[in-house]
């Protein structure tokens, strides 16, 4: 690489980062090759291999201003993006502010020059750079990095997904839906689900025992002629759903029961199924069987 041989010093940067660890390190050689200077240190809240990156070239500059130095400066990195946010006049980042404060500063004693080289691509400082920042995320000076704003929302929704999981574990677990939807972390793809899927999971309904509940209905006997208790009635033993259950039983291989509830939400050929049933349901159960007196209707 003939840059690397242009008079003055030679600066290689690099960064490292894991969802375990984070490194940083730079490397100074003169243009004849002899190192003058090798630094790394290890970041303890590096939020993406960008950040890390940041830290490199921060801490690359800052031992320039204090070396005392008035030899053009050639500065190496891997990363581009991190030179198109230098760059750009849309990044307002105060990692990027104070970057650019520390190289105006520095350039008004000596010439700066930035470069991009490809990396893994065999030059000899890269490669330095790239080891000491790997061996960085365990050995190496303590930094701290500020974290991005993607990284931050990443964090607070994992949180928020982290609470809402405990809250439904605790507090809902009587519910009908807490069958159908036992860890919040498992909801199907396909929701939110068509209306008539969202009866039947809630059990809230045109359901005689949902309707009976509310003294909408004087009973809650099934049009089969059996009492419904429960969505259970309908996925289980009631005769106007047998047939419904025996095409269940063919798609899933197995008999219905409320362990597979979770399985069979995920499934949206099953899931045809209970929305025809459900058109049965209603279609047997007569407006004229909801209480006149409850809904304030009067008689003909």
């Amino acid at each position: 690489m003939h840059l690397a041989w242009r008079p003055g010093m030679h600066v290689y940067i690099d960064g490292a980062f894991s969802s375990l660890s984070a490194g940083a390190a730079f490397v100074v050689y003169t243009h004849m090759g002899r190192l003058v200077e090798a630094k790394r240190f290890r970041l303890s809240s590096a939020g993406s291999a960008f950040a890390a990156e940041l830290v490199a070239l921060r801490e690359a500059l800052i031992y320039l201003l204090g070396y005392h130095t008035v030899q053009p400066t050639h500065l190496y990195t891997d990363c581009l993006s991190l030179l198109m946010a230098l760059a750009s006049l849309r990044t307002r980042s105060n990692e990027i502010e104070d970057i650019r404060s520390i190289y105006a500063t520095l350039s008004n004693r000596l010439r700066v020059f930035l470069y991009h080289i490809k990396g893994h691509a065999g030059v000899p400082g890269n490669e330095v750079a790239d080891h000491l920042a790997v061996r960085a995320c365990t050995v190496g000076e303590p930094r701290a990095a500020l974290l991005s704003a993607r990284v931050v929302r990443s964090a607070l929704r994992e949180e928020l997904w982290r609470r809402w999981g405990e809250d439904w574990a605790t507090n809902h677990r009587g519910t009908e839906l807490f069958r159908w939807i036992p860890d919040v972390s498992s909801l199907p793809p396909n929701f939110p689900p068509h209306k008539r899927i969202t009866f039947l999971i809630t059990g809230h309904g045109r359901f005689p025992f949902y309707l009976h509940g509310l003294s909408l209905l004087p009973s809650p006997t099934c049009f089969c002629g059996s009492v419904c208790t429960s969505i259970d009635h309908y996925m289980l033993s009631c005769a106007g759903t047998l047939s419904f259950r025996d095409r269940l039983v063919a798609l899933l291989g197995v008999a219905t029961s409320p362990g597979l509830y979770p399985s069979l939400l995920r499934d949206p050929r099953a899931l045809e199924v209970p929305q025809e049933w459900f058109g049965t349901i209603n279609l047997n159960m007569p407006a004229n069987r909801i209480s006149r007196r409850q809904t304030g209707a009067r008689p003909s």
